[in-house]
């Protein structure tokens, strides 16, 4: 029998090469996924209909290396990764109900094919310890880049990669008064909207904070990584970054006092502040919520608003949604757009996709809850910090819809998650350095 032979039997398929710079270790499929979500939204080509974004791009090219990877067999699905893949199905289903199979297949199978990949590259690339600190590292250094962006846009009060790239692309970008907040720019780097810039700056705070070792290096990773969401003055990816850093608080505290079940005690205080406003307001937990975490009062109004007619619309269609049909709304709210990714999902594909992906979310948090007290001090700093995280961009997608990049960072960040929760952090834990962990720094 030769060693090919073994390997058909076996079901192997070789490692993928790694993309290292400065140390670090990224499957190349990966890393040629995060750096497409930095480049500009202005460079895109259309196909008819069709745009092929940077992101769209690289997972097309990827598709039969991260397909290979899980006709393998190396990695054992879980009940969440069936759910992220039902999702996709139900998407192309209810698209396909809503106007005719043709355009069902072409917006519905688009949407699919970045759900279903966007998940996949991270969930199957990230098998081991070492992965997923040379991923978290990788993306900490590109996202500090990306804050001296949005730190220099701000202060030159100018949106200088939007005006660069559009002149570069021929694609302008125009923005208007909208575009300042308290008379200032709102800093938006290479992203589609500065609440995105602001999403992805804050998706990491809790790994700078609670992964990185020297108190020096933890507050000037940690720092850069808030200005930078700063600078964007978008108030949902503001909230999230501070109840990422309050949640990382309130969990040091519990292991400095060993107080057991941190996250149970969250969220039986979480549950129980929703059913004080629903019962103390007239206008529901969700919406009270909604609109603390404005920072303009119009715009949390209105955000009340897209709430409240949004609802109608998934109550009048459950099942698979409107499609890419103009929601019901009063004739004065011009603007069709939802500012708030899970409504979206629901009033789009109806509730049968929100309820699969929120299912897999769920679960893939429970699990790496579940899984943490059982890992070393580093193995648990990871599983915190992908917990804090993934709560915070939940939250947040309450409040802002991920289109686009900010989309693949959410699934991203969720294959993250099912690699942990998968037992990925229990894998190569030579990665593992107590040595640099400070006697005051593992009490965290």
């Amino acid at each position: 029998m030769t060693v090919a032979d073994v390997r058909i039997q076996n079901h192997s398929v070789p490692p993928l090469r790694q993309v290292r710079q400065g140390g670090l270790a990224v499957a190349w499929p990966l890393a040629l996924l995060t750096l497409s979500l930095f480049v500009p939204a202005q460079f895109y080509v259309d196909i008819g209909s069709f745009r092929l974004s940077a992101y769209r791009i690289v997972l097309i090219v990827i598709l039969p290396f991260v397909t290979a990877r899980l006709l393998g067999g190396r990695v054992q699905l879980k009940s969440y990764d069936v759910a992220i893949v039902l999702t996709a199905l139900w998407m192309v289903l209810a698209m396909s109900v809503n106007h005719g199979f043709l355009q069902g297949l072409e917006s519905g199978g688009i949407i699919a094919f970045e759900t279903v990949f966007g998940y996949l590259t991270a969930r199957l690339c990230l098998q081991d310890r070492k992965s997923i600190v040379s991923f978290v590292n990788f993306m900490i250094l590109c996202l500090m880049a990306v804050s001296l962006v949005l730190l220099a846009e701000i202060l030159a009060g100018r949106r200088l990669v939007y005006e660069l790239t559009s002149w570069l692309s021929g694609h302008p970008v125009e923005y208007d008064e909208k575009g300042l907040r308290f008379g200032l720019v709102r800093a938006g780097g290479p992203f589609a909207h500065p609440i995105h810039a602001g999403v992805f700056t804050m998706v990491m705070l809790s790994f700078a904070w609670l992964t990185t070792t020297g108190y020096t290096r933890q507050l000037a990773r940690t720092g850069i990584l808030a200005a930078g969401t700063v600078a964007t003055l978008s108030s949902a990816p503001l909230v999230g970054g501070v109840l990422q850093l309050g949640l990382a608080i309130y969990h040091s505290a519990c292991r400095r006092f060993r107080i057991p079940n941190g996250w149970t005690l969250f969220f039986v205080a979480l549950a129980a502040l929703c059913i004080f406003l629903e019962f103390a307001s007239n206008r529901g937990a969700v919406k009270v919520l909604v609109q603390l975490t404005a920072l303009d009062p119009l715009t949390g109004y209105y955000r009340i608003l897209i709430w409240t007619f949004g609802i109608e619309n998934v109550i009048d269609n459950p099942i698979f949604g409107i499609g890419h049909g103009d929601w019901a709304r009063v004739d004065w709210m011009v603007n069709s757009s939802v500012d708030a990714f899970w409504l979206l999902v629901a009033m789009t594909y109806g509730l049968p996709a929100v309820a699969l992906l929120g299912y897999a979310s769920v679960d893939i948090f429970r699990r790496v809850a579940r899984l943490r007290p059982g890992l070393d001090v580093q193995g648990q700093n990871y599983a915190q910090a992908i917990l804090v995280s993934l709560f915070a961009m939940i939250f947040v997608g309450f409040t802002v819809h991920y289109w686009g990049t900010a989309h693949i960072l959410f699934l991203l960040m969720l294959g993250l998650g099912g690699a942990v929760a998968g037992g990925a952090l229990d894998k190569g834990q030579s990665a593992a350095r107590p040595d640099r962990y400070p006697a005051r720094q593992t009490r965290r």
